[in-house]
């Protein structure tokens, strides 16, 4: 990869099996894509279809960060997020700020996809060290208990 500020990977994490797999960005995709966010409309042009249903596990969920994430550059702090949309069913971006995107990219990666469903809950832990699933049950067991507090 010998463009500038790009990481030049692609995360793909498949929550049914815990299996990683990583694909290069070339050049030339981010040339004929216009950065993370044109490729992450082609991945999910590439991994569904009319009929792939937004709420079911063949839907993708994909983070992308910006070509300047991370550098310090003024507005170029954004996550793009890229699904089918529960509401229309169709392409669905929308972003968010924070620290996320820069520590995406500090791991090494532009974009990450996340495809199926797991079989437990679990979080995905990324940092410079490689690429965790952990467990995240007591996640589910706390909004249980809060939902019990809060209605009373």
């Amino acid at each position: 990869m010998t463009t500038p500020c790009i990481a030049g990977k692609i995360l793909e994490v498949n929550l049914s099996d815990a299996k990683l797999a990583e694909r290069p960005i070339s050049d030339a995709m981010v040339e004929k894509y216009l950065g993370s966010r044109g490729i992450a409309a082609k991945i999910l042009w590439d991994e569904t279809d009319k009929d792939t249903d937004p709420l079911s596990p063949e839907n993708v969920l994909i983070f992308s960060t910006g070509t300047l994430m991370g550098t310090g550059a003024p507005c170029a702090g954004r996550v793009t997020v890229t699904t089918k949309g529960p509401a229309t069913g169709r392409y669905l971006k929308t972003s968010a700020g924070g620290h996320w995107g820069p520590k995406l990219k500090y791991a090494g990666y532009d974009i990450l996809v996340i495809k199926d469903k797991a079989p437990k809950p679990v979080y995905i832990f990324i940092d410079e060290q490689g690429v965790h699933f952990k467990d995240a049950s007591h996640l589910g067991e706390r909004r249980q208990r809060n939902h019990k507090t809060n209605s009373g």
